[in-house]
């Protein structure tokens, strides 16, 4: 190597790629809390340390080869991209799940109110300031006609929205997740009279139960936010993109994106096998009119909808729905009688017809769902239809060296008495009174807040945009990396995704399970 070749290791980025003294390829993993510098071998994959950031090696080869990961508070890692750096924004930040607004009378802006908490009370939650400046640096930081795409809850919905108008966004039509696997949040009424020592208003109240959120969550929203064409309409900016970097397209991937059928109980014309003739009163309903054609049904299935549904979500909707048929009218049953020389209904029901007759026609069957895209949890075998009802051990920890205590980061056990560091739903029998508590080590994926690779998935394949547009992606909040995973699935570059997360023990977990599973599933559009 030439000596210009030559390069400290206090001059690496987390993920660069070097070669070692002895000629092995290397990876800088982190700085230690010591000062030192921990490496890792590529040929046995073995950590070592540098003792110091004066450590000399060879030029490195790749930066960032899983991705431009940073430890860093999102509130200060977003103000380091330049202005129209990205295309699309995709983040699951904390969900205020304990939290209660207010509109404050002083100045008009939406707040919190007191201290904002989420997760049992571990992580510190969003307040207003926090929201203001993520999309003050959002609007910044994406290009013309980006999206900012964003998870809450439906009652965090308009606090959120606040603030991503008055930064300049605009609303777009949001995306649902259905589950059904997650536990109600609620006190038990008629318990705690009776602790307080009032039996008879614990017996009127014992059916009864209060929370903010009393309810059994069972839907997540997906808010969309638009920054707003460069050239005042989507169609200017497509036709203007090529030649300005500041302009992303603001179009969704629909029709690779569309719902499988069943031939088996679909209606035998989708799926390309057939088309439907238009009637004339569509001229009134779409621009340029339709009457009068024939309109052939699409290979790749049913148009999307903006519902996403977990697999034992859609069992449930489908006993309830029972089987459907749809579509279908018998000509003996819906023909029309001739009156006054026009062809019509015996009860007028279709309107006046000139010399038309009502053809049969063709019907489908099957639950409601059927109509819907399912993200389930994966879980070894990587199939966007597999059932499973719950995160899996097993798919939170694919990748790690630890298959997971069970427990985690934010409650542990006491290895002395068997009993938690934290109340359980503020019952203290549960609770480790130890004098010098010993606590478990959690190991595995420590991250409380998995979502299914499948949901990241789908959605991120919505919105992305064809190879020449270089698309960038940012993903801050990126927790264990289950986002990074779905964007990578989707045909991402890995050099174009970059992503942030303030826990040093989820970006460490997060780097081996995208290790792991950018090797172990088939990538489409790759």
């Amino acid at each position: 190597m030439e000596q210009e070749d030559q390069i400290l290791i206090k001059d690496l980025e987390e993920g660069d790629l070097f070669i070692s003294k002895s000629g092995n390829e290397g990876e800088y993993l982190k700085k230690l809390d010591d000062g030192k510098y921990l490496l890792k071998n590529l040929k046995d994959n073995s950590e070592y340390e540098a003792p110091h950031g004066n450590f000399l090696v060879f030029k490195k080869i790749i930066k960032n080869k899983l991705i431009n990961i940073k430890c860093d508070n999102v509130f200060k890692n977003i103000k380091k991209y330049s202005d129209s750096f990205f295309n699309t924004i995709y983040s699951d930040p904390p969900y205020q799940l304990g939290n209660k607004f207010y509109i404050d009378d002083k100045d008009g802006r939406f707040k919190v109110k007191g201290k904002s908490k989420d997760f049992m009370n571990k992580w510190d939650g969003l307040n207003e300031d926090d929201l203001d400046l993520f999309f003050k640096e959002s609007f910044r930081i994406l290009k013309y006609g980006g999206f900012c795409i964003m998870y809450s809850i439906d009652r965090c919905l308009p606090f959120i929205q606040y603030y991503a108008v008055k930064n300049g966004f605009e609303i777009q039509q949001s995306l649902y997740w259905y589950f059904i696997n997650s536990m109600p949040k609620s006190v038990d009424a008629g318990k705690i009279l009776k602790k307080k020592g009032e039996q008879e208003l614990s017996d009127r109240f014992s059916s009864h139960k209060y929370s903010i959120a009393p309810f059994k969550q069972c839907v997540e929203t997906i808010m969309i936010f638009h920054k707003p064409c460069k050239n005042g309409s989507v169609l200017n900016d497509l036709l203007s993109y090529e030649k300005d970097s500041e302009i992303s397209p603001s179009v969704v991937n629909i029709d690779e994106n569309r719902i499988p059928i069943n031939p088996e109980i679909d209606d035998p014309r989708l799926g390309g096998k057939g088309s439907w003739k238009t009637d004339k009163a569509a001229k009134n309903v779409y621009e340029g009119g339709y009457a009068g054609k024939e309109i052939k049904s699409h290979e790749s299935g049913r148009y999307p909808s903006q519902v996403l549904i977990s697999s034992d979500a859609s069992k449930i909707i489908d006993s309830q729905s029972g089987i459907l048929k749809s579509g279908y009218m018998s000509p003996d049953k819906h023909k029309r009688n001739k009156t006054d020389g026009k062809y019509q209904s015996d009860r007028g029901i279709y309107g006046k017809y000139n010399n038309t007759y009502l053809l049969e026609t063709y019907g489908d069957s099957g639950g409601c769902s059927r109509i819907l895209h399912k993200t389930d949890y994966e879980e070894g075998e990587y199939d966007l239809f597999n059932y499973c009802k719950k995160p899996t051990k097993k798919e939170r920890n694919l990748g790690l060296t630890e298959d997971g205590t069970g427990s985690n980061t934010y409650n542990k056990k006491c290895l002395k008495c068997g009993k938690w560091q934290r109340d359980q739903q503020g019952n203290k029998i549960y609770t480790c009174v130890c004098e010098e508590p010993e606590y478990e080590k959690p190991t595995g994926n420590l991250h409380p807040c998995v979502k299914p690779i499948s949901l990241n998935y789908k959605i991120l394949n919505l919105f992305k945009l064809p190879e020449q547009c270089d698309q960038k992606i940012y993903i801050p909040f990126c927790g264990s990396g289950s986002e990074i995973i779905g964007a990578i699935k989707s045909g991402y570059k890995k050099e174009n995704i970059y992503a942030c997360e303030i826990n040093q023990e989820y970006v460490d977990i997060g780097k081996k399970r995208i290790e792991y599973w950018s090797n172990n599933f088939k990538t489409e559009n790759k």
